[in-house]
């Protein structure tokens, strides 16, 4: 009886018979190659989940529509659903896919090319949603590594060649601005220049890139909004700026959803010093649906927060 049900169903799904089939999934196209593919295993694993996993009680709640399990096709394989992803330690420390290995990026560029590819990744490896809760902190620190990059070679083009040590090279240091006017206005700005471009190739990568099992492209979420430091916020205006101008006919990027983290003294009242950049993500919020906010101050979020670690910041899966 559930062979003949399965065959069943695989005959609806190569004929495109059963829309409900096809398109039970919003994400997945049911009519393409690999979505078929996707939906053959997809429909076997509800029928084995359903004979071998689940008790009767359940498949009789399932099959009366008392009950609904989500993603039950994934049931049996007992793998983890959604996930926040260490992008600073893994960026930090390189990491291994499977098929290589990859060590610590020297520029921003090449670090959100590798966020990109740890969200591919980790798709393969569970279901549902892949998220970083803080990407403005775990990619600050390739910010800066950009700007000592740029730095130096305007010193070379410029001639502004005094010694300064790799330790004061940092946006914030006024004394670089002083001593190498030139070569600070160039550094800075092809720092601004790359990263937004870097937020914008990351943004193009996550729509365009079907690594996600039926054709799919990742299910991928950004929280930020809470880091002050010059790197941080640079990211952050970053992504909002390439979402607002969208993918390359202007169409709204489907992914990856972000959240702005709004908290008093941060960025919620004007003199705070994020002000501005969450009067950009309102402006973005109004254009593209998104960013989505999150309060940190409600008391059931601020309870966990710690001023000195962003990683006891609430940050959530996409939509609320």
């Amino acid at each position: 009886m559930l062979t003949e049900a399965l065959y069943e169903i695989a005959d609806r799904i190569i004929h495109a018979q059963d829309a409900d089939i096809l398109k039970e999934n919003a994400n997945l196209n049911g009519d393409s190659f690999s979505g078929k593919m996707s939906k053959f295993g997809s429909e076997y694993s509800k029928a084995y989940a359903r004979k071998s996993v689940l008790p009767a009680e359940l498949v009789d709640a399932i099959d009366s529509g008392h009950v609904y399990v989500h993603d039950l096709d994934q049931y049996a394989l007992g793998t983890t659903n959604c996930i926040f992803i260490p992008f600073d330690r893994l960026l930090a420390n390189g990491f291994n896919t499977g098929n290589g290995s990859v060590r610590r990026p020297n520029s921003i560029m090449t670090a959100m090319a590798l966020v990109a590819i740890i969200f591919q990744s980790q798709q393969n490896a569970q279901y549902g949603g892949v998220s970083g809760n803080k990407i403005d902190w775990d990619l600050a620190p390739y910010v800066r590594k950009s700007f000592v990059k740029h730095f130096r070679k305007g010193q070379r083009y410029f001639n502004e060649s005094t010694h300064v040590a790799d330790a004061e090279l940092f946006i914030d240091n006024a004394d670089l601005a002083a001593v190498f006017p030139k070569t600070y206005g160039y550094a800075r700005t092809e720092t601004e220049n790359e990263t937004k471009q870097a937020a914008e190739s990351l943004i193009h990568n996550l729509n365009t890139m079907s690594s996600r099992a039926g054709g799919q492209i990742p299910f991928t979420s950004l929280n930020y909004g809470m880091c002050t430091t010059t790197e941080g916020r640079m990211v952050s205006f970053a992504l909002l700026n390439a979402a607002i101008d969208g993918l390359g006919a202007g169409e709204t990027p489907i992914f990856p959803q972000q959240i702005f983290q709004c908290k008093r003294g941060v960025n919620q009242e004007p003199g705070d010093p994020n002000y501005d950049l969450f009067v950009k993500a309102v402006e973005c919020s109004a254009r593209r649906m998104y960013p989505n906010f999150v309060n940190v101050d409600a008391p059931y979020n601020l309870q966990y927060y710690r001023e000195d670690d962003p990683n006891t910041i609430i940050a959530t899966m996409g939509k609320l």
